[in-house]
Order: structure tokens, then C-alpha cells, then sequence
């Protein structure tokens, strides 16, 4: 994450060597912009997907 984002990276304590993305969606404007970069495609693909 770049200076001046409106969010925090921490380590995740359920997946070793994971990494959390909380945004703070109430500080975001039009100009922001968030990019997901999932490699192994393991993020859910639509609602559904948390189930």
C-alpha cells in the first residue's frame, strides 16, 4: 500500500505468511481506486463463494 491509503495491511493470524486488506471504505472518493491482484485465484469469486 502506497502513502496516504485509506486502509492497513496486517498479517493474518489463521493463514502463516497471509496477508489482511481492511479499507476504510468511508474515507474513499471517486478518484480512489482499489486493484485485487489474486494470483492463485483463491479470493471468492461472488457472494456465493463465502458459503
Amino acid at each position: 500500500m502506497a502513502a496516504g491509503a485509506k486502509g492497513v495491511l496486517f498479517g493474518s493470524t489463521l493463514s502463516p505468511g497471509g496477508t489482511n486488506l481492511v479499507v476504510y471504505n468511508d474515507l474513499l472518493t471517486a478518484d480512489d481506486r482499489l486493484e485485487v491482484y489474486d494470483p492463485t485465484g483463491a479470493l471468492p469469486k461472488n457472494p456465493d463463494s463465502w458459503r
